[in-house]
């Protein structure tokens, strides 16, 4: 007979019924568990942050953020060359991929969108998809965000417009009027009660008119940094007065250095003044000559854009070269600490962009492993968009009858550049491994490469194909014929001894 299991009785939850006063048993919050609880005067007074995002950042300080990247972006070579950089890498291939089970419409919709995409900004000839995606993430690092406006042609073809981070404020906090009149707004977004973006109120700075437009034709895309965050932020606000301070101490040194380098001698003489006796020395007067016009006696040069400094002593005179080391080792060193954090800011590295010759080996492949990670992130901010864009496109080219009717439109995914790597044969001989294995997938594999898996097996086939072809026509019977390290037939490497055995010998 089988043993019964032991019942089990639970037990009744323990009811929590703490009394906030400070009589009774319950004694009031001390802050002893942490001391920075408690601010004091060791430290700066912080104001208080417990509020929404938008109370601790006013709509001005938002804008002010925005003008000071903009700035900085303009005027910091580093800054501007490390944010078009990593705008550049992840925006380097964009390609969309259809993964839907019709084959034939998916290869229409993808050239439809490639030959789209050459034309679809309505900003003209020089911008084009490529151009936008890079601009969406320079906008989104130096600015906080951008607004996409999905719009079309007199004719209903699709287009898109951007619209900058400055265009789209409020200075009120409820709509008065129109489709979202009562709806509260921040900072240019109209919001429902849930707080999502509804609309977006767009001023013409020209004429100071605005536009609501809803949110089912434009959007905004930013780097989320708080949970009830409507706008983006500057991601070089963290750092904005340090750089600040960069920029303004190596404007300092650099005039340090020009006045210095207009200094070539030092004369201490009793008046601390320019010897006006001199002043023969330079000219005729000075100078004599004999029989063949050569002149004779001293000889004295002027240098050109150099100058003396003249000081007054009470022992002797003397000249002496000027000599200046500014700036030191030492303040180089510490700018280049401050370089180093503020393009944390940014989630960049400063040896990437700057020194990638200092590192190598293992230390070199954890920074590019950051960078990575990084551009991951920025393309899944990308990828929103494209999406959100490219179904549009598809719609309405679908609407036009440009291209047939899919229950599929929308199975769409991306191309995207090739993983960076410090060491290629180092990957190259871990895809392998793995794919042996069975712990990766060709997926995985060819999309950190820049290739899209279906086009890559798809290839290699048609390149089997032909060949197999080719060497039928030339009367080549490929069985004997070794390419590379595995045949046409991917068999794996054959083992002697069998091979031995299957010819018949012992």
């Amino acid at each position: 007979m089988a043993a019964r299991p032991i019942e089990f009785i639970p037990q009744k939850s323990y009811r929590v019924n703490d009394r906030r006063s400070s009589t009774g048993y319950s004694r009031p919050a001390s802050n002893g568990l942490y001391k920075a609880a408690t601010q004091t005067g060791e430290r700066k007074f912080q104001y208080p942050l417990d509020r929404d995002t938008h109370c601790n950042v006013s709509d001005f300080g938002r804008r002010t953020l925005m003008t000071l990247g903009r700035y900085l972006y303009g005027n910091m070579p580093t800054i501007a060359g490390a944010i078009e950089e990593q705008a550049a890498l992840a925006a380097e291939v964009f390609i969309p991929q259809f993964w839907g089970e019709d084959r034939a419409w998916g290869d229409a919709a993808e050239s439809a969108l490639i030959e789209w995409s050459k034309i679809c900004d309505m900003a003209g000839e020089n911008y084009d998809f490529d151009t936008y995606l890079e601009q969406l993430s320079i906008a989104a690092l130096r600015d906080g965000d951008m607004a996409t406006l999905l719009t079309e042609t007199p004719d209903q073809y699709p287009m898109i417009q951007t619209v900058p981070a400055h265009r789209i404020w409020s200075c009120e906090p409820t709509v008065s009027e129109g489709e979202f009149k009562g709806l509260p707004m921040y900072d240019g977004v109209i919001l429902s009660p849930q707080r999502r973006a509804l609309g977006y109120r767009v001023y013409d700075e020209v004429g100071g008119t605005f536009t609501d437009v809803s949110a089912r034709n434009m959007f905004l895309t930013f780097i989320p940094q708080w949970a009830d965050q409507v706008r983006g932020f500057s991601k070089l606000a963290s750092a904005i007065f340090d750089l600040q301070a960069f920029r303004d101490s190596r404007d300092n040194e650099l005039l340090a250095q020009i006045d210095a380098s207009a200094t070539s001698l030092l004369e201490w003489n009793e008046t601390g003044q320019f010897d006006a006796a001199k002043a023969t020395v330079f000219g005729t007067e000075g100078r004599t000559f004999d029989a063949t016009n050569q002149a004779t006696g001293i000889q004295m040069e002027k240098v050109q854009g150099g100058t003396h400094r003249y000081f007054k002593t009470n022992s002797c005179t003397k000249i002496e070269a000027f000599s200046h080391d500014r700036p030191s080792a030492n303040v180089m060193a510490f700018q280049e600490n401050i370089a180093r954090d503020c393009f944390k800011s940014i989630d960049w590295d400063y040896f990437f962009s700057i020194n990638p010759g200092q590192f190598g080996g293992a230390p070199m492949r954890i920074v590019i492993d950051k960078i990575n990670r990084t551009l991951k992130r920025r393309r899944r901010m990308l990828k929103k968009a494209a999406m959100r864009i490219h179904g549009y496109a598809i719609a309405k080219l679908m609407k036009l009858d440009l291209l047939p009717w899919s229950d599929e439109w929308w199975k769409w995914e991306y191309q995207t550049a090739s993983r960076l790597t410090s060491d290629a044969k180092y990957d190259s001989d871990v895809d392998v491994q793995e794919l042996a294995n069975v712990i990766t997938t060709p997926q995985k594999v060819c999309g950190e490469r820049g290739e899209y898996w279906e086009d890559v097996q798809d290839q290699w086939l048609d390149a089997q194909a032909r060949l197999q072809k080719r060497a039928k026509e030339k009367g080549v019977d490929l069985t004997k014929v070794r390419l590379g390290v595995s045949s046409v037939q991917n068999s794996p490497p054959v083992n002697p001894q069998q091979s031995a055995q299957a010819e018949g010998n012992p």
